[in-house]
């Protein structure tokens, strides 16, 4: 199980890269093109999907999964739809807030754990 998701991952993280090349290549011209807004978007929804999935075969609880898909999931989606008028830098900064839910679930996690209230941290 570990190996295909390893794999997944990667290639997830390979996509993602060459999506923030072009990326940064759109700074020049102030719009990044539809494809490459989706490929980082989508990289970032994926990733978020497998995290709280993997949160929650680790025992956490549902209300973590939560608080990792809605916004990992809803802000790339905005992103994807509505992100054609833009900037680059824009663009590249929801999808940062996007990624950081994860981080943020973590923390609260951590802190309801502490006080007893949660699963696993």
């Amino acid at each position: 199980m570990l190996l295909p998701l390893h794999c997944l991952v990667a290639g997830l993280l390979a996509a993602f890269a060459s999506g923030l090349g072009d990326a940064i290549e759109a700074v020049e011209h102030e719009h990044i093109e539809a494809s490459t807004r989706w490929l980082l978007a989508g990289c970032i929804a994926a990733l978020a999907v497998i995290g709280a999935l993997a949160g929650l075969k680790s025992g956490r609880r549902g209300w973590w999964a939560a608080v990792v898909l809605v916004p990992g999931l809803l802000l790339p989606a905005a992103v994807g739809f509505f992100g054609g008028s833009l900037a680059p830098a824009r663009v590249l900064w929801l999808l940062v807030l996007a990624a950081g839910a994860g981080l943020g679930g973590w923390f609260f996690a951590r802190r309801a754990s502490a006080r007893g209230e949660a699963g696993p941290a």
